[in-house]
């Protein structure tokens, strides 16, 4: 019980400090964003690989912490993020994968919309949309997946369901989630 507490400080401590961080310089995941929006390319890093959309950008954040963006907002974050924007954090967290995937593990995330045991790519993992859990994005949607004995990796994406297309984009996404 005590690991599992100090998880969940650890999470809510990650999140908190990542609506707090000013967003640093972005680097593009593709030469050109005159294609179609539904395209996509692999973006690869030492332990996942997801198909991420032509004209998204990846910003590195450390070797086990990456942040994808369909579009970066400009300037700090103040309150409220634009409704077309889509934010998605991939990292690595120090839970096995049972533990992580415990509804207290997730109880700070909003209202539990969706809840789903699934398999992505060949790996157990579990899909959890919430709504109104984190300050700047109103929707989230978290997928949890088995990387080693003692460690997951967890991909979060943060964006107004309400938006066009949101939803469908977020899904595509983390079902494209393979772990090396």
């Amino acid at each position: 019980m005590k690991r599992l507490s100090l998880g969940c400080i650890s999470a809510i401590a990650l999140v908190s400090a990542i609506a707090c961080t000013p967003v640093p310089s972005v680097t593009s995941a593709t030469p050109s964003v005159s294609q179609e929006p539904q395209s996509t390319q692999p973006y690869t890093t030492d332990f996942f690989t997801v198909d991420l959309p032509v004209g998204w950008t990846a910003q590195v954040s450390g070797s086990e912490y990456y942040i994808l963006w369909n579009e970066p907002p400009p300037g700090p974050r103040e309150g409220i993020a634009p409704a077309n924007v889509i934010k998605t954090d991939v990292t690595l967290i120090d839970q096995n994968f049972e533990t992580a995937i415990a509804p207290e593990f997730l109880s700070d995330t909003g209202e539990v919309l969706q809840r789903n045991p699934t398999q992505i790519n060949g790996r157990d993992a579990v899909q959890v949309y919430t709504h109104g859990g984190y300050g700047d994005f109103p929707d989230t949607w978290v997928t949890i997946m088995r990387y080693s004995e003692e460690r997951s990796v967890m991909m979060s994406s943060y964006f107004t369901a309400s938006h066009e297309s949101s939803l469908t984009m977020v899904k595509q996404l983390h079902e494209s989630l393979t772990v090396k």
